[in-house]
């Protein structure tokens, strides 16, 4: 599953609020969240199942993780994973000003994002078929 949301990029008047060795920047990728403590959904298999699929389809990502030393935000990824047990990521396009009324992001990444989830559309819909026709064959 894709929890699809936004990722804090550098923010060139707040550069501090990032981590200098983690950082995220507009039009140059989906960002894939972790955390530590599961404040995003992410963890190592879905991470590695969609860094592949990217690489198949040259779509750039970044990752990004919440400082250390402060308080971040979470998405509802987690929330909905708590009830189901399937594999999930939390991906995000990068921007500025978050929750202000002057949001900002790449037009690249959107079309990154876009392109991402009608691939992973089309692969869940073959899945679906070869599930289906292997149901039907037994």
């Amino acid at each position: 599953m894709l929890s699809c949301d936004n990722a804090h990029a550098v923010h060139p008047n707040h550069p501090d609020k990032t981590d200098k060795n983690n950082c995220v920047y507009m039009n140059e990728g989906i960002v894939v969240k972790s955390h530590a403590g599961q404040k995003y959904t992410s963890d190592g298999v879905s991470i590695a199942i969609f860094r592949d699929i990217c690489k198949k389809v040259n779509i750039p990502i970044q990752f990004f993780a919440n400082r250390s030393d402060m308080e971040g935000g979470s998405t509802l990824g987690n929330i909905a994973m708590s009830q189901v047990s399937m594999n999930a990521i939390d991906i995000g396009l990068p921007q500025l000003a978050m929750h202000s009324a002057y949001e900002t992001a790449g037009v690249k990444d959107c079309y990154y994002m876009m392109k991402q989830c009608h691939l992973v559309s089309v692969v869940y819909l073959k899945w679906l078929a070869i599930k289906k026709s292997k149901i039907c064959l037994s």
